[in-house]
């Protein structure tokens, strides 16, 4: 952003000024969800610039927001799988099997807990996500209560 609109005064700020961004973003290779984040962070500044009265719009409105395509994922096959499987490694087998087979996340997987899974029921509930650096952290998707 800052190169295609770093010296331009906040109050001649316009939407072509804007899509100069996208456009630059693009030829840098961004893709179209990246180029979403940067519209709304530009969406969210200038709301907050009306608010402090810097600005009398907000110039993101007049500009289209990206609606990036979903990419289809292909599963992965299951000799693919089998070769995936820890790389020989005894420790990363048991994570590498869950991920697998249940698409869970690699946070998600390191944040299980005994007290998580029902092994009769064949369920693991996930309540808890290793971030980096070694934190737990709340899952990104909704937790519901158990009934």
């Amino acid at each position: 952003m800052v190169p295609v609109v770093g010296s331009i005064k906040l109050a001649e700020l316009r939407p072509l000024h804007l899509e100069q961004v996208f456009a630059a973003g693009r030829e840098e290779g961004l893709s179209e969800r990246s180029l979403l984040h940067v519209h709304r962070v530009m969406f969210n500044a200038l709301r907050q610039a009306m608010r402090w009265q810097l600005v009398a719009q907000n110039v993101a409105e007049a500009v289209a927001a990206l609606k990036p395509t979903r990419r289809r994922v292909e599963p992965m096959e299951p000799s693919d799988a089998r070769g995936v499987r820890g790389n020989g490694r005894a420790s990363l087998e048991l994570p590498t099997v869950i991920g697998l087979g249940t698409g869970m996340r690699l946070g998600e997987v390191l944040g299980l807990r005994w007290i998580d899974a029902d092994l009769d029921a064949g369920t693991a509930r996930i309540a808890q996500t290793l971030q980096p650096g070694g934190t737990f952290d709340r899952p990104k998707t909704h937790v519901r209560a158990d009934p």
